[in-house]
């Protein structure tokens, strides 16, 4: 009778058994391992700001700079084992994307970097390593203003690229963010007036995808010194708050991961580190692990990979990366300053991370690098 009813017990939980097993989340993944020596992946670059790189579903980096000539290279490797291409594209590099095994390059084919962005195109890398004509998102007369910056996210082969833009005025100067997709025109999704005397630029703007059709965005400009959040469509009208921070920030970094939005930010010498589960934003935290020599950060990256958080900068005392479960404590790691290193990315996969930078030697020697996680 008693082997009866534990039978009937254990055919009743069973299935609530696997249905716990099924439910995605973050899964804890041991601390990574050593750091490989570096790779040279482009040297003797342009020497400017722009290479951009991010782990793909297929497990490999992909990503895109510029060499000295103006010519856009793609660069694809894990570990030890990279590889760099000419593409036919020339300009500056502004953002990057991957999905189902395509490479996207946002870029400035005109580049003048004293004038920021002239103009912005979107090219294409298949999976199967063809370039693509590029596409013209704005070109050089495009009625907003002065345009700050760039961002670019792709999904099932949709692209949006959200821009900050501004109107210099003598007496009323305003600007904003605004968003052009694959399919609708460029529009506003945020404006405001600016006194002349403190004017925003809306030059440090990163985003992310939220639900399907649904996407989020962060920079500074929010009340308090806070950090502006917004989240919308692509057609319909974006709602924006604002993200408390006890410090006014700077350098927002965004990443979606298990239904929920990750965010770190500068703050006043700390890097501080937030989540959104889609009702409210945590109380935001920081460390000793994450503490600044100087108040600002000239670079600063995140990524996140089964269940843990890997935040990249450089700072005056060079480049460092701390890494850990998500919420939970996490461990600094130097990763030297020879060449004054330049963060460029830091991006994860498998629980282990690899990070791009450009490290200068001299104002005509300057390289290129990436260093793995074994």
């Amino acid at each position: 009778m008693l082997a009866r009813i534990l039978r009937l017990l254990l055919a009743l939980v069973a299935p609530f058994a696997l249905v716990l097993v099924l439910v995605p989340g973050p899964v804890a993944a041991a601390a990574a391992g050593p750091w490989r020596p570096p790779v040279v992946l482009v040297p003797h670059p342009a020497g400017m700001p722009g290479t951009v790189a991010e782990y793909g579903s297929d497990g490999v980096v992909h990503g895109f700079t510029r060499d000295k000539g103006g010519t856009i290279l793609y660069l694809q490797g894990a570990g030890a084992r990279w590889r760099r291409t000419a593409t036919p594209y020339r300009g500056a590099v502004l953002g990057m994307a991957t999905d189902a095994g395509n490479s996207y390059v946002l870029f400035d084919p005109v580049s003048r970097p004293s004038e920021g962005i002239s103009a912005i195109s979107l090219g294409i890398r298949t999976r199967t390593g063809r370039y693509l004509p590029a596409r013209q998102v704005f070109g050089e007369l495009n009625g907003w203003g002065i345009l700050t910056t760039a961002t670019l996210l792709v999904r099932n082969g949709h692209w949006w690229v959200i821009f900050g833009y501004y109107f210099p005025a003598r007496s009323a100067s305003s600007g904003g963010l605004g968003l052009k997709t694959d399919t609708a025109p460029a529009r506003s999704i945020f404006h405001r007036e600016l006194p002349t005397q403190d004017p925003i630029y809306f030059s440090q703007i990163t985003a992310a995808w939220r639900a399907e059709g649904h996407a989020a965005v962060l920079a500074p400009g929010g009340a308090n010194g806070g950090l502006l959040f917004g989240r919308g469509s692509g057609t319909q009208p974006w709602v924006f708050s604002t993200l408390p921070t006890a410090a006014v920030a700077t350098t927002p970094r965004l990443v979606s991961r298990y239904s929920r939005l990750y965010a770190v930010w500068v703050g006043e010498g700390q890097i501080y580190r937030a989540h959104y589960d889609g009702r409210a934003w945590s109380q935001p935290t920081t460390s000793a692990e994450l503490a600044l020599p100087t108040p600002a950060a000239p670079a600063l990256q995140q990524s996140v990979s089964l269940g843990r958080q890997f935040i990249g900068w450089t700072d005056v005392n060079g480049m460092f990366l701390a890494q850990g479960p998500l919420g939970g404590a996490v461990t600094r790691t130097s990763l030297g300053r020879a060449g004054s290193p330049r963060l460029d990315a830091a991006t994860a996969a498998g629980g282990k991370a690899t990070v791009v930078y450009t490290v200068t030697f001299s104002p005509t020697s300057q390289e290129v690098r990436a260093r793995s996680q074994a």
